[in-house]
Formats: C-alpha cells, sequence, structure tokens
C-alpha cells in the first residue's frame, strides 16, 4: 500500500509538471487540458487497477491464513477427541466442569 502511494505522489507531481507546462501556452489550452485530463483518467485507472490487485491480493492471504487456522483447529479438536476416546476405554471418567 506504501508502494502504491509513492507512485500516486510520483505520478502527480508528473501531472503537476504538465499542468504548468499549459500555463506558459494559452492558445492550447484546451487541447492540453484535455490531453492532462486524459492523463489523469489513465493514471487514475492505472492506480485503481493496481489499487484493486492490492485488495484481492490481501483477500487470498486472509482467506488463506483463516483456512489454514481452520485446519489446525480441526486437528486439535480432532487430537482431543482421540483422547477422550482413550481414555474413555481405560474407564477414566473426564470431569469437564470448574
Amino acid at each position: 500500500m506504501e508502494d502504491l502511494l509513492k507512485q500516486m505522489i510520483i505520478d502527480l507531481k508528473i501531472i503537476n509538471a504538465s499542468v504548468k507546462n499549459i500555463v506558459g501556452n494559452p492558445e492550447d489550452l484546451d487541447t492540453k487540458l484535455n490531453y492532462v485530463l486524459c492523463e489523469i483518467k489513465a493514471e487514475q485507472e492505472k492506480l485503481e487497477k493496481a489499487l484493486f490487485t492490492q485488495i484481492n491480493e490481501q483477500i487470498e492471504m486472509i482467506s488463506e491464513n483463516v483456512i489454514d487456522g481452520l485446519a489446525t483447529l480441526n486437528m486439535r479438536i480432532y487430537n482431543l477427541e482421540q483422547a477422550v476416546n482413550q481414555m474413555q476405554k481405560r474407564g477414566e471418567k473426564l470431569n469437564l466442569t470448574n
């Protein structure tokens, strides 16, 4: 996310330089403004795609962590069930109250 923000700052500096160039030629102002607006829109689309990609990567990583956590939890439950079964086979009674 930090890299994306750094890139946005660089892109805005480039756009700012383009805008400064416009001020020097008022006769071509409309043409240059349209060009800059197109550049801004293209940058916006690029940044939106990058942000969307980053969000999807984060969601995928979180999903993988949740799946891993559930698998671990499932294994612990299984191990507890096995321990309870072994204790019951040995005739031990479990006191699960405090």
